[in-house]
């Protein structure tokens, strides 16, 4: 009955049902845990909803049951829904079904992250740190989730990217006493960069706390690997809107890997000098864009690699590769 209410055309019907789940979900866990994934799996559709209000009383009870204590499994009990609100299957696991009808998956996350209304952006980034930070088996999912809360660092409104900064912040400290002996031996002996190269302001929003704290710079590193090349690829992309985002995170990667980025610096340099000059030679609205490939070689160039190490790795992909 309550999986039907949700569906309900009656928007408050909706947010009835979902304040009865998260209820239920948060006093009756024992009883509740055999039946979060279904809920989540079907209500997630309702996350597109018109009003904000149905959207955050959606979001309030997937993260009820998602966080759902699941003892015996140490895990939440809705956590196994999280790949399908990211639009994810491993490339290994195939459904059956797969191969007899054709299968749409949908990133909600993508959608909720540029949200038309403040209130759900900010709901969103909580809910995603408090997934990455409070569930038994958040390391599973911090990789999946990540990506998102470093992309509300460039939200449009300075209470979101706030926010997602103090998140951020709040997970390398988790990252601190997870990894104490490494961190401590970091700090002794000052082996995570040398703070001369940090010198002067750095872009919004850390402009004004001015370098991210140790745990936060070992947390993202601990997991930008993996997502790196996916943002490189998305420069090239065709459509404007994500050559905007990908710019903004790869920027945003930049500040938080700083000299540590030079394992992939050749392939760095290769994307973007491809990007800058294609940005160059078309329309005003893309050569906008080649001003963040200019502050992201600021970065590499005079903060965090040494000038003609820069231009010696640039030089050698202009003359090698034609394409460029």
């Amino acid at each position: 009955m309550l999986q039907a209410a949700t569906l309900d055309p009656f928007a408050d019907i909706k947010v009835l049902a979902c304040d009865v789940i998260r209820l239920l979900a948060q006093s009756q866990p024992s009883l509740w845990k055999q039946y979060c994934v279904a809920l989540v799996r079907r209500m997630m559709s309702q996350l597109s909803h018109r009003h904000a209000r149905v959207r955050l009383a959606v979001l309030d009870a997937i993260d009820a049951c998602v966080q759902c204590d699941d003892a015996a499994k140490c895990r939440g009990a809705g956590a196994q829904a999280i790949n399908d609100l990211l639009g994810h299957r491993d490339g290994n696991v195939v459904p059956i079904s797969a191969f007899y009808e054709r299968e749409v998956r949908v990133n909600r996350f993508a959608k909720l992250a540029k949200d038309g209304n403040v209130e759900v952006r900010r709901r969103f980034v909580q809910i995603v740190t408090d997934w990455a930070h409070n569930l038994p088996d958040r390391i599973d999912h911090q990789a999946r989730l990540l990506p998102y809360l470093l992309g509300a660092l460039h939200d449009d409104n300075p209470a979101v990217r706030n926010l997602a900064l103090e998140q951020v912040d709040r997970m390398g400290r988790q990252y601190e006493k997870e990894h104490q002996k490494d961190v401590l031996e970091k700090k002794q002996y000052g082996v995570d960069g040398d703070s001369t190269l940090i010198h002067g302001p750095l872009p919004a929003p850390f402009d004004v706390g001015g370098r991210p704290p140790l745990g936060s710079r070992l947390f993202v590193r601990n997991w930008a690997r993996r997502f790196l090349a996916p943002v490189l690829v998305e420069l090239g992309a065709w459509q404007l809107e994500t050559r905007v985002n990908a710019a903004y995170m790869f920027r945003t990667l930049v500040i938080y890997m700083e000299d540590h980025i030079s394992m992939s610096l050749l392939e760095v340099i290769k994307v973007c000098s491809f990007f800058f000059w294609r940005c160059c030679c078309c329309c005003c609205s893309l050569r906008r864009l080649s001003n963040w490939c200019v502050k992201c070689f600021v970065l590499l160039g005079f903060r965090f690699h040494l000038t003609y190490t820069l231009l010696n790795n640039h030089l050698h992909v202009r003359v090698c590769d034609r394409q460029f």
